[in-house]
């Protein structure tokens, strides 16, 4: 049986927004981009708040990635192209995911700018990890670990090396008196 993935909290954004926070909830959004990257009610919901401050591309940054459409959705995706411009567009977009965990029609788009960019003789940024944060969290685990036993070896030879010091001196001091 395999498990349903996890879904992200988004009730501490709407209070930080119900309670006249906006950018409070656009800061929690924006980190919940590191766990859920495609996650279409983040992506909508952080594109509401940057509309709701006035900061139309920064609400297509997070639109862009979403199957959502309308008049708003059109005026800030053409607001982040034109402050970007559309080969330029791949390097702002908070693409973290493989194209296909966006919903068809951000698909889409990705597909339609990554071919723009390839034809502007750009690369497409750096393709995101695929390495799960499960996997990056035991990875710094490993490394914790790899580092105490470092120091432990450390702190052992350094006390042989001590031991053996005290045993020399020891040895000159009695072989002198």
């Amino acid at each position: 049986m395999g498990s349903t993935p996890p879904t992200p909290d988004l009730s501490r954004a709407r209070r930080d927004i119900d309670e006249g926070r906006p950018w409070k909830a656009k800061d929690r959004l924006e980190g919940m981009l590191v766990t859920f990257p495609a996650d279409q009610d983040v992506l909508g919901l952080l594109g509401d708040v940057n509309w709701s401050m006035g900061d139309a591309p920064e609400a297509g940054r997070a639109w862009y990635l979403t199957d959502r459409t309308g008049p708003d959705v059109d005026a800030a995706v053409a607001a982040l192209t034109e402050r970007y411009g559309m080969p330029g567009l791949a390097n702002r977009l908070p693409v973290k995911a493989p194209f296909g965990s966006y919903p068809p029609a951000a698909h889409q788009r990705l597909k339609a700018l990554q071919k723009a960019q390839r034809k502007a003789g750009q690369k497409w940024p750096k393709a995101p990890s695929t390495r799960g944060v499960g996997q990056m969290r035991d990875s710094k685990v490993r490394g914790a670990v790899a580092t105490v036993a470092l120091a432990v070896i450390i702190a052992l030879t350094v006390g042989i090396w001590l031991v053996g010091l005290v045993a020399l001196v020891r040895w000159a001091l009695d072989s002198v008196a």
